[in-house]
C-alpha cells in the first residue's frame, strides 16, 4: 500500500469513528444515559487521536463530552433542588440552585450580561473578516445585551460574507427593529426575507424562531409548519421539537401528542429508526400521556 492511499485510508477511519461517537453523544443528549466509564473511554481515545492527528475535530468531539457532562450535572442538580423544594419551599438558596440548573433566568446583570464573549469574537472577526459564524455569534450577543446600535454596525459589516443566505442578517436587522419598539418595521423586514427566498425551509424557521422569541406563538407555528413542510427527505426535526414547547406552553395536549407523533414517523420514514435512545425522550413523554387516569388539557 503507498503512503497517499494509507493516509486516505487512516482519514476515512478518523472520520467515520468521529461520526460514530458524535452520533451516540447526541442520540443521548436529552436523555443522559451514557455512563462516566463510557464518556471516559470516548475521551481517553480522542485525546490519543488529537495527539497523533493534531485534529481540531478532536476537540470539537472533546468540548462536547464535557457539555454532555456538565448537562448531566444540571440535571442531577435541578432533581435534589426541586426535591428539597418540596419539603422546604420557603428555602430561597434552593429556588437559586434550581433555576442555574435548570438554566432559567438569572437577575443579576454581572452573570448575564455577555461583554467577555463579545470582546472575544470582536477580535476573531477582526482576524478573520469573513468567517459568518463568527459575526453572528457576536451580533447575537449584542442583541441580546440591547447594544443594538454596535449590533447593526455588524451587520451591516457581515452582509458581504453572507452568500446565498442573505436572509440570514435580514433577521438580525427585524430583530434590531422590534427591540427599539419598531414592531411593524420588523415584522415587514422578515416577512420580505421569506418572499425572496419563498422555498428555503431554513429562511421560514427563522421567522418562526423570532415570533417564538417575541411570544407571537400562532405565528410561529404557522412559520414553523410551513418550514418543515417545504424539506426533502430525510427531514430535520427542529421545527417539530419547537413546536412541541409551543402546544406545552398553550396546553394544548391534543397538538402536542400528534406532534409528537409526527417526530416519531420523521424517524421512523427518514432514518429508519423505531428503536433506541434517539427516539426514547419523545416515547417516553408521549406514553405519559397516553397513561390511564392521565387528564387531558
Amino acid at each position: 500500500m503507498n503512503r497517499s492511499m494509507y493516509a486516505r485510508e487512516k482519514a476515512e477511519t478518523f472520520k467515520k469513528e468521529l461520526e460514530l461517537a458524535s452520533d451516540r453523544l447526541w442520540s443521548a443528549w436529552e436523555t443522559g444515559t451514557l455512563t462516566n466509564a463510557e464518556l471516559d473511554l470516548m475521551e481517553a481515545r480522542f485525546q490519543r487521536l488529537h495527539q497523533e492527528t493534531g485534529e481540531a475535530e478532536c476537540l470539537w468531539l472533546l468540548s462536547e463530552i464535557q457539555i454532555y457532562r456538565s448537562r448531566s450535572i444540571r440535571r442531577a442538580g435541578a432533581e435534589i433542588a426541586w426535591e428539597g423544594l418540596r419539603q422546604s419551599p420557603e428555602l430561597k438558596g434552593l429556588h437559586d440552585n434550581y433555576v442555574v440548573c435548570a438554566e432559567g433566568m438569572l437577575p443579576d446583570f454581572h452573570k448575564v450580561n455577555h461583554h467577555r464573549l463579545i470582546a472575544e469574537y470582536r477580535k476573531m472577526v477582526r482576524q478573520h473578516p469573513s468567517l459568518l459564524i463568527a459575526r453572528r455569534i457576536l451580533i447575537e450577543h449584542l442583541i441580546a445585551d440591547y447594544r443594538l446600535d454596535e449590533a447593526s454596525i455588524e451587520i451591516e459589516q457581515a452582509r458581504p460574507h453572507v452568500g446565498a443566505k442573505g436572509y440570514i442578517v435580514e433577521f438580525y436587522a427585524g430583530e434590531v427593529a422590534y427591540r427599539r419598539g419598531e414592531r411593524e418595521k420588523a415584522v415587514r423586514v422578515w416577512t420580505q426575507a421569506c418572499e425572496r427566498y419563498p422555498d428555503d425551509p431554513m429562511c421560514s424557521f427563522l421567522l418562526g424562531e423570532q415570533y417564538a422569541k417575541f411570544a407571537h406563538y400562532p405565528e410561529a407555528a404557522e412559520a414553523y409548519e410551513r418550514s418543515f413542510a417545504l424539506q426533502q427527505a430525510p427531514r430535520r426535526i427542529d421545527a417539530l421539537n419547537a413546536l412541541v414547547h409551543l402546544y406545552e406552553i398553550a396546553d394544548d395536549d391534543c397538538m402536542l401528542l400528534h406532534t409528537l407523533g409526527r417526530i416519531l414517523n420523521v424517524f421512523a420514514e427518514d432514518y429508519g429508526i423505531t428503536e433506541g435512545s434517539e427516539i426514547e425522550t419523545y416515547r417516553l413523554q408521549r406514553d405519559r400521556m397516553l397513561a390511564p387516569g392521565r387528564t387531558w388539557n
